[in-house]
């Protein structure tokens, strides 16, 4: 199984905390294949998810050349940064 869990949240509260804790426990547990965490970039559960190895995706908006677009960020364990774009 893959679990794709998804905030968009600002703000810590017990929510983002419940991410982090399934996240660590599904990984101890080795319930799921692959998991990441989607959520916006700049925000206290995305530093968190970081810091804890997690796969996670930040998510901001551009605009370049009035073309809007979403960015997704990637941050490994490793600490590589990968960026994909979505043209929309």
């Amino acid at each position: 199984m893959r679990l794709l869990q998804i905030t968009a949240s600002d703000v810590w509260r017990g929510h983002e905390q419940k991410i982090i804790y399934l996240y660590e426990a599904f990984q101890e547990k080795n319930y799921v294949e692959d998991q990441y965490i989607v959520c916006p970039n700049n925000t206290p559960i995305y530093d968190i998810a970081k810091e804890h190895g997690a796969y996670v995706f930040g998510t901001g908006i551009e605009q370049s050349e009035k073309k809007f677009y979403n960015t997704l960020v990637a941050a490994n364990p490793s600490g590589k940064i990968i960026e994909i774009l979505y043209f929309s």
